[in-house]
């Protein structure tokens, strides 16, 4: 999903699911031709952001 849906859904900032995402804490790529960020998830939202987006 992309970051913004992806922040959306944890109930952050799309500012700081960016940070997270340069911090490596997200498992994400980068489209190179658009600039999209998606971030791969296989587990419920609420456990990512408990278990690693936080630390």
């Amino acid at each position: 999903m992309k970051l913004s849906e992806y922040a959306k859904k944890a109930g952050v900032s799309y500012k700081t699911a960016h940070r997270w995402w340069k911090a490596g804490q997200l498992k994400s790529y980068q489209i190179p031709a658009t600039g999209t960020m998606i971030v791969e998830t296989d587990e419920p939202i609420a456990e990512l952001h408990r278990n690693g987006a936080e630390e």
